[in-house]
This record gives C-alpha cells, sequence and structure tokens, in this order.
C-alpha cells in the first residue's frame, strides 16, 4: 500500500487543494496511479501520452492522492504504485462537467495568446524567414504543432484550422 508523507522538504510544491483552482504558471504537487512496471518505465523515459481518456490524449494527474490509488482500475490494490510529480500547470483551462465543449479538444489550442488574438484580428501574416523560407506554416502533425514556438515552451498555443484546396499548387 501507500502512504502520505511530505519528504518534499521545504519549498516543495504546495499540493493543489481540490476546493481551490490552479493559477497559470504555478508548480503542484500532483499524483498519477500506475503499475509497478509503468512506473519504472516513467522514471526511465517519462510519461508516454494515452491516446483517450475521459478528457482526450494525455498523462492524467490528480491532485487527490486517494484518486489517484484507485488506477489504474483494472489492478488489484497490491499492485498499484503512486507516482508523485511535481507540476507546472503552465496556461489552465477549467474543464469542470461531463460534456463540457472543450472536454476532449483543450489541448488542440496552441500559439501563443498574444499570437492567437492577432490571427483572429489580422489573419496569418506570413514570418520573413524560417525552414523553407518566407510564409505561415501549418501542421496535420498536433504533437509537432504543439512544439512551437520553440522559444516560448510556456506560452505555446495550437490553433485548429481548416484549409479548404481550390487549386493545389
Amino acid at each position: 500500500m501507500w502512504e502520505e508523507e511530505d519528504d518534499l522538504g521545504p519549498g516543495a510544491p504546495p499540493c493543489l487543494e481540490s476546493y481551490s483552482g490552479p493559477e497559470d504558471g504555478k508548480v503542484y504537487r500532483m499524483y498519477h496511479g500506475t503499475s509497478r512496471e509503468n512506473a519504472e518505465k516513467i522514471q526511465v523515459s517519462g510519461f508516454k501520452q494515452s491516446s483517450d481518456g475521459m478528457l482526450g490524449r494525455g498523462v492524467y494527474l490528480s491532485r487527490d492522492l486517494e484518486k489517484a490509488s484507485r488506477y489504474p482500475l483494472n489492478l488489484s490494490v497490491n499492485e498499484k504504485v503512486i507516482v508523485r510529480v511535481s507540476v507546472n500547470v503552465g496556461r489552465v483551462k477549467k474543464i469542470d462537467r461531463q460534456g463540457h465543449p472543450l472536454q476532449k479538444t483543450w489541448h488542440d489550442h496552441r500559439t501563443t495568446a498574444r499570437a492567437a488574438e492577432q490571427i483572429k484580428i489580422h489573419g496569418f501574416q506570413p514570418s520573413p524567414d524560417g525552414l523553407l523560407g518566407r510564409g505561415v506554416y501549418l501542421s496535420r502533425d498536433l504533437n509537432k504543432a504543439s512544439r512551437y514556438p520553440l522559444d516560448k515552451p510556456r506560452e505555446r498555443e495550437v490553433i485548429r484550422v481548416i484549409i479548404d484546396v481550390i487549386h493545389p499548387i
């Protein structure tokens, strides 16, 4: 079994209490329930996103140790372990009910917030340069798009674009 201990020492990230909402850019203590085998893989290679879940693809963490201890659902109690994680929550989107409009797509909206607002107002503007020269860069690969802009990891946003190709070049 497990026992909650506060061995992170002074200055450790706080546990995000269930009655308080996370604040953009803050670091919190959170928990991930998994198998011992997967916990060892996480230590070596880091977390791998699930392909689906209640909130879509991603890594699921909870601020509630008791809740995290129930996962994975298909394992017996003595096969489960808890991974304690310090999480920089970055930008926060509140999904607080089943059927929320962003429930499965909250992670599909990335660029910088400021750039996204400018795109909404003025449309896409070609960059002066880039790997392929001047232009607007789009990708079909959400994971690839999520890595940009490279120099502003905490400000990334993704904009979903529908393109109607009338005459391919």
